[in-house]
């Protein structure tokens, strides 16, 4: 679907992570990477202020694309920042962003994604937040990233809204042979039908499978994925959380605001804390 992406970067273990997982988004058409280097260093930041471990750091990350098959280029930028991610992608008419991010609640923050979680609040580009997770290795703790069979089973929860159906479109884009499962998911929200409404919950049910039945219809004119539906009655950020836990879902697809604000609505608040929850990858289309 994207050719071409942004990829922000640091000189931490997650970022070589997150750049060792680039090679199964070539599933989706993925072929030149723009590879950001955060740097600390003041001053000049040519090529001859570029330090040893810079260097080394960056040759790393384009072999390790360049091996996978992409198109690499690798840029060192002083202080690297939300703003500057999103300047540079305008400014060069980049599409996407690609950022790792662990899992973030109330009680965690977290380096890597303070970047990533910066960004889904104020692009208003899709983003792709790449999670990160730890695993032991030879006794110690190393990131690697989290469920990375991206095409293997996408989750695409939506509230039926415009912006959902623009993430929709998106997704039938990214269905290339690759992809196996796709699951279709919609959250009745128990705080908005309860208590005045939810004696016509089961109307509301029969509507909404209607729309999700044709959304797969939509999916089979495409790809020969297998489909399911899922249609559940609580909190959707938590039945989401939930649902990518329970089915071993490898990426989320789905609407957000992306406008700078979170706004009470489900593609707002709700795809930002999936985002921010989600043990699984979450790619996140704002209403453009």
């Amino acid at each position: 679907m994207f050719t071409k992406a942004i990829i922000p970067t640091d000189l931490s273990q997650e970022s070589m992570a997150l750049v060792k997982a680039l090679g199964n988004l070539k599933n989706f058409g993925l072929k030149k990477c723009l590879v950001l280097q955060n740097t600390i260093s003041g001053g000049d930041a040519s090529a001859e202020a570029v330090t040893a471990t810079e260097k080394m750091t960056i040759k790393a990350k384009t072999k390790i694309l360049e091996d996978m098959g992409f198109e690499v280029e690798a840029r060192r930028v002083v202080g690297l920042t939300a703003a500057e991610v999103i300047r540079i992608s305008d400014d060069e008419e980049i599409p996407f962003i690609i950022a790792g991010a662990r899992t973030r609640n109330i009680f965690s923050e977290v380096l890597l994604g303070e970047l990533a979680y910066n960004l889904i609040h104020t692009c208003r580009k899709p983003i792709l937040l790449l999670r990160i997770e730890d695993y032991d290795k030879d006794g110690l703790s190393a990131p690697k990233a989290a469920r990375p069979n991206y095409a293997e089973h996408i989750l695409f929860p939506t509230d039926f809204s415009i912006t959902a159906g623009l993430a929709f479109e998106a997704l039938l884009k990214m269905l290339t042979p690759d992809v196996k499962k796709i699951s279709l998911m919609h959250v009745q929200d128990q705080t908005r039908l309860n208590p005045y409404l939810v004696s016509r919950i089961s109307e509301f049910n029969e509507v909404d499978a209607e729309r999700l039945s044709e959304h797969k219809d939509r999916i089979a004119e495409v790809s020969d994925a297998q489909v399911d539906t899922l249609i559940t009655y609580g909190n959707p950020s938590s039945d989401i959380i939930k649902t990518v836990k329970d089915l071993n879902v490898q990426l989320v697809v789905m609407g957000s605001q992306g406008r700078g604000f979170v706004r009470d609505f489900f593609i707002g608040s709700v795809g930002h804390n999936v985002a921010r929850q989600s043990a699984a990858s979450v790619l996140l289309f704002p209403n453009m």
